[in-house]
């Protein structure tokens, strides 16, 4: 289990900063938009989604730690998190450089969606799995 553990921080750490480079390099192309809303366009002010972002991401740590370790999902989901968080520290919102039908994302929110998505599938074949069992 250790093991595992150091491969997906390992995993972490590796996601975080290509993240983080691939945001930089595409803010220094110069075709974004600093977003301080939060999902779904909430706009509570930047502070509230800073505070917001810092719970969800002791959370999922909590959930790392605490729960069984559901693979990449987790790891895409904090990766993203923490890019996300950090761009709201240096520039006071998001940095969003994707449109598709009306919404402005980035690559982070992707890796967040993403993880979640895995997260959902895995929890959801665990309890087909038991069910199936006890039939």
């Amino acid at each position: 289990m250790e093991i595992r553990v150091l491969k997906a921080t390992t995993l972490l750490v590796i996601l975080s900063i290509f993240l983080l480079l691939f945001d930089t390099l595409v803010n220094l192309w110069g075709n974004t938009v600093i977003n301080s809303a939060l999902v779904f366009g909430y706009t509570g002010g930047n502070t509230i989604a800073l505070v917001i972002s810092v719970i969800f991401l002791l959370a999922m740590g909590m959930l790392w730690k605490w729960h069984s370790f559901d693979g990449p999902g987790v790891v895409m989901i904090i990766a993203g998190g923490l890019v996300n968080s950090s761009e709201r520290v240096i520039y006071g919102g998001v940095i969003d450089y994707f449109h598709l039908f009306g919404f402005y994302f980035n690559l982070p929110d992707v890796f967040i969606f993403v993880g979640l998505t895995m997260l959902v599938y895995n929890e959801i074949s665990k309890l087909l799995d038991k069910k199936t069992a006890n039939l």
